[in-house]
């Protein structure tokens, strides 16, 4: 999923992120520069042109999906505009809930089909 896209000096930065995986990709100018896997966000840098940049990605439950992304060029902090609309964060929101709701349901199920097994081996 998309979760940000900025535009810098005519560059597009992407931030995209699996959630099933936790593989956060970063993109400029459609090219993956960056990947890494990550549940809780992580820094992934790249160059443009010669300067050094850092997109940092966090947990911010009050953004889009869940997730937060600054980007800053040395240690400075960049402040850009998220490209993403209004609907497709609304779409990432609902997306967002639905991956915690699967794997809510995932997870109690494996527990209770754990506890239900281990109580076997007990008794």
């Amino acid at each position: 999923m998309k979760y940000a896209e900025y535009i810098l000096d005519n560059n597009t930065i992407e931030f995209l992120n699996n959630p099933f995986t936790g593989v956060e990709t970063i993109l400029l100018n459609g090219k993956k520069v960056s990947d890494k896997f990550s549940f809780f966000g992580g820094k992934h840098s790249f160059k443009i042109k010669e300067e050094e940049y850092t997109l940092q990605v966090g947990i911010d439950f009050l953004k889009a999906g869940g997730a937060s992304s600054s980007i800053y060029k040395g240690l400075n902090r960049i402040d850009l505009i998220n490209k993403i609309s209004k609907a497709q964060k609304w779409i990432l929101n609902i997306r967002f809930a639905l991956v915690c709701i699967v794997s809510g349901a995932i997870g109690g199920c494996l527990g209770f089909y754990g506890m239900e097994s281990l109580l076997d081996l007990i008794l």
